[in-house]
């Protein structure tokens, strides 16, 4: 992701209001993860958002599959944090965000995939000025049929 005096200006409209697109950092932590990494990551090439606007982080803790193996070929831009050992839940994310160069953090679990409207209706709400700096997704079943 190029940042600075580097990177494009991009702007967006969305509801309603003109704004310019933030960087956003995806922070995806993995443990032995491999048959649901070529959803997730597929999903995520597919976005509707400048693909250098968006950095993709993937913290493995320790997966002994071919996980990284996959993160490879689907995402092969991905910057990748190999831990040997399971850290938990918190410690890698922790450590993912303290690597991101984004200025919006998402946050998604390796057994997701999203809409190509993720990003661009994740951001579209946020508003420093008004205090509204995080959104939350709606989360469907996989068949996409039920919340």
């Amino acid at each position: 992701m190029k940042r600075g005096s580097e990177t494009a200006e991009y702007y967006s409209y969305v509801n309603g209001r003109m704004g310019e697109m933030e960087t956003v950092s995806i922070i995806i932590v993995n443990l032995n993860g491999a048959r649901h990494l070529k959803n997730c990551l597929g999903s995520i090439n597919r976005l509707d958002y400048p693909k250098e606007m968006v950095e993709v982080i993937v913290f493995d803790n320790g997966s002994t599959d071919n996980s990284l193996d996959i993160v490879r070929e689907v995402c092969p831009d991905a910057n990748i944090i190999e831990h040997p050992e399971n850290l938990g839940f918190a410690p890698p994310h922790r450590i993912a965000a303290e690597a991101a160069k984004g200025n919006v953090l998402a946050f998604l679990n390796n057994d997701t995939r999203v809409d190509s409207q993720w990003i661009r209706e994740g951001t579209s709400v946020l508003d420093r000025s008004e205090g509204i700096v995080c959104s939350a997704s709606k989360l469907m079943t996989w068949n996409g049929k039920r919340v």
